[in-house]
């Protein structure tokens, strides 16, 4: 594989186009292959009091956007564009010696894991397999993203996007037609309800995400040594 890489440049280029990434992925016998760009990292630490103490204890607080975008070589299709905006927070006590380069270790295995879960759900998305009156049954169980009581909302698939000009496939277009609360996670399948919605609109094979979160206020305090804004190739 080594060889194949450096053939293509791969390992020098600095960006991987569509048409290389399937030709690569072919090579090698992937059927999916995953390219992105770290758009940004960024960390901060201040001194914060202990009250009624006269010690204080050290704050780091960072953030880490990943844009990837997720290729079947066999199809040429983009199965997934995604931006993973991931956010982690640190309040040591008194005589925490976490280190700003150890904080941001922690914030980057942070973001590899939900990386991770979203080229999980690019691939295999999250679906309903069953609906029983309110409830649906989907096809995730113990170790997923989502924990009791988390809020999805729920797609119907409608057509095919494609480019004009290049006449690749930019995914399927998505309509938000309820909204699902996480009840019960069995080892195999979750169970949940329907909170918004109509019970007609909604069917099995739909997918589900999460409701995403608003983004924390970009923080104004000075940056750790080594933060950056300027996007990484990978």
């Amino acid at each position: 594989m080594n060889d194949i890489l450096k053939e293509h440049e791969f390992g020098t280029s600095g960006e991987v186009s569509h048409e290389k990434a399937i030709q690569i992925g072919k090579m090698i016998g992937a059927e999916y292959f995953v390219m992105g760009q770290v758009e940004l990292i960024e960390a901060e630490q201040k001194e914060v009091k202990i009250p009624y103490s006269d010690h204080t204890r050290t704050e780091m607080r960072g953030r880490m956007v990943v844009n990837m975008k997720i290729v079947d070589t066999r199809s040429g299709k983009i199965v997934a564009a995604k931006k993973v905006n991931s956010q982690d927070v640190h309040k040591g006590s008194a005589h925490d010696h976490t280190t700003p380069l150890a904080f941001i270790d922690m914030l980057k295995e942070k973001t590899v894991k939900l990386m991770i879960s979203g080229i999980i759900d690019g691939v295999f998305p999250v679906k309903i397999i069953k609906i029983v009156g309110n409830q649906v049954f989907l096809n995730r169980g113990l170790g997923d993203i989502f924990k009791v009581g988390d809020i999805m909302d729920v797609y119907n698939i409608g057509e095919e996007l494609i480019d004009p000009d290049t006449q690749e496939s930019l995914g399927m277009t998505e309509i938000e037609v309820g909204r699902i609360k996480i009840t019960e996670i069995q080892p195999k399948f979750t169970k949940a309800q329907i909170v918004e919605g109509k019970v007609e609109d909604i069917s099995t094979g739909m997918i589900c995400r999460l409701v995403q979160k608003p983004t924390e206020p970009k923080a104004s305090e000075p940056k750790t040594p080594g933060s950056s804004s300027k996007p990484i190739p990978w």
